[in-house]
């Protein structure tokens, strides 16, 4: 839950939606990294993305590597990583090195240009989640109603199958005709 807030916090002052954030918290987390490395990590990496033109996914991958005592791609272009020492490395100071290096560029970058359009699509990203949720039990009902109707037709002859089909164009057909009557009589 705290995960899942900080996302969505996140996704309020950056340009990467709270899904994004979640899937990339979700690998960290199966890395086995606490709650509050994970919360540091992918601030730092939401900066260092920001600031480098590199995705998300490249941010967190890179900084989840240096608690393994490695530096990677990000000691080529961060040279202050390779003042760590391995035990740094494992303790997580990569994480504030970068962090420090990168500090407030996804939240300039989110202020800056076509920023505020990326923030409006997820937000309506967010609202497409929540239409979802709440049509989701009646589109499973209705596919069970239909998974029924389709389960008798199957019992149906030919001819039997071949009379509904027609009754139901025929009052598909008539259909706007009742409607036209009933407003020319209501007239």
């Amino acid at each position: 839950k705290n995960l899942t807030d900080q996302a969505r916090e996140l996704q309020e002052i950056s340009l990467f939606g709270d899904e994004q954030i979640i899937a990339q918290q979700a690998y960290l987390a199966s890395l086995g990294l606490t709650e509050d490395k994970i919360k540091d990590v992918i601030k730092a990496s939401m900066d260092l993305a920001a600031g480098t033109g590199q995705t998300l996914e490249f941010g967190v991958k890179n900084l989840a590597k240096t608690f393994s005592g490695l530096t990677g791609e990000l000691g080529e272009s961060i040279p202050a990583l390779k003042e760590l020492t391995t035990e740094e490395l494992k303790a997580g100071d990569a994480v504030k090195v970068v962090a420090d290096a990168f500090k407030g560029q996804a939240q300039a970058a989110a202020e800056a240009g076509t920023g505020g359009l990326t923030q409006l699509k997820n937000s309506f990203g967010d609202l497409s989640e929540e239409i979802g949720r709440a049509l989701m039990p009646m589109l499973n009902d209705f596919a069970d109603k239909l998974k029924t109707l389709v389960q008798g037709m199957q019992d149906l002859s030919e001819a039997e199958i071949k009379t509904r089909v027609k009754v139901g164009l025929f009052a598909a057909a008539i259909g706007p005709v009742v409607v036209a009557l009933s407003s020319i009589v209501r007239a």
